[in-house]
């Protein structure tokens, strides 16, 4: 049965009203159960969770909060999220990138550098790379691909004028453990860092 989002979350109030914080949890997580992405019973459930010192669980719903504002580009909130409830609480690595994301796009650029690297250490010790790059890929055309290490002379390449072999060498980099180094940011640019394996070329 569909759910009346507008005459549950008037319920949960009431419930609220009366100090019955679990039947209030209870009836936002049947708007989530009709609508995952409900941002209102996101954070009302996180936040009651809170109240009640069950912090592991508001955690998850504040993170589920900050990746449904991130999905709709609602940028000022998630990072006002992730700064007051998730910041310092141990994240997965995605979502830290996302929140480097976010404060590039503020200027706060050593802060961002600072989460794109605890990303790409969390993603190493994991020996998991295929998350990052698949985020990668699918943004490829905001990056700049870089060489991790001194020693990789080659000139910093946009990801919008790599031609097709470029873009192949980069998402084989999915077969290779090695290949991804860390995300750093410079400027006022998101920057990719990878261990150059092979060389990537500019559209002509």
């Amino acid at each position: 049965m569909t759910v009346d989002v507008s005459k549950q979350l008037d319920r949960a109030k009431r419930f609220l009203e009366k100090n019955r914080i679990e039947d209030a949890i209870e009836t936002y997580q049947s708007i989530l159960n009709e609508s995952p992405g409900h941002a209102e019973s996101l954070q009302a459930v996180a936040d009651l969770y809170t109240r009640l010192g069950q912090v592991d669980r508001a955690m998850n719903y504040y993170g589920l909060l900050f990746d449904r504002l991130c999905e709709f580009r609602e940028d000022n909130k998630a990072a006002a999220i992730y700064s007051r409830a998730l910041k310092g609480v141990q994240q997965p690595a995605e979502r830290m990138a996302r929140y480097g994301i976010l404060l590039q796009k503020q200027n706060r650029s050593d802060e961002a550098i600072e989460q794109f690297t605890l990303a790409s250490e969390l993603l190493l010790a994991r020996g998991r790379e295929e998350p990052a790059l698949d985020y990668v890929i699918e943004h490829l055309e905001e990056l700049v691909v870089k060489g991790a290490f001194p020693n990789q002379h080659f000139e910093p390449v946009f990801g919008r004028d790599l031609d097709a072999d470029g873009r192949t060498a980069v998402e084989k980099r999915r077969a290779i453990m090695e290949s991804y180094a860390q995300w750093l940011s410079s400027d006022e640019r998101k920057v990719i860092v990878l261990d150059d394996h092979r060389s990537v070329s500019r559209k002509a």
